[in-house]
């Protein structure tokens, strides 16, 4: 899986490529904040503690109406 460390905007959201694989985007400011864009679908995740382990949440599947902030 390729990983990629840039700021995530709406902009840089809506023009992630659809791939072959996944690719994962992690954003520069907010730690733990990643991007995983597949064959169809991109979705945002926020990695945080929990339970003394680090766990990937799901925050929404990306949609253009859907803004970074």
């Amino acid at each position: 899986m390729a990983v990629t460390r840039i700021k995530l905007t709406k902009r840089m959201l809506a023009d992630a490529p659809l791939g072959k694989g996944w690719i994962k985007i992690e954003d520069q400011q907010v730690p733990g904040l990643k991007l995983y864009s597949g064959k169809k679908k991109k979705t945002v995740y926020i990695r945080r503690r929990f339970k003394g382990q680090n766990r990937d949440f799901k925050l929404c599947n990306w949609e253009p109406a859907v803004s970074p902030d």
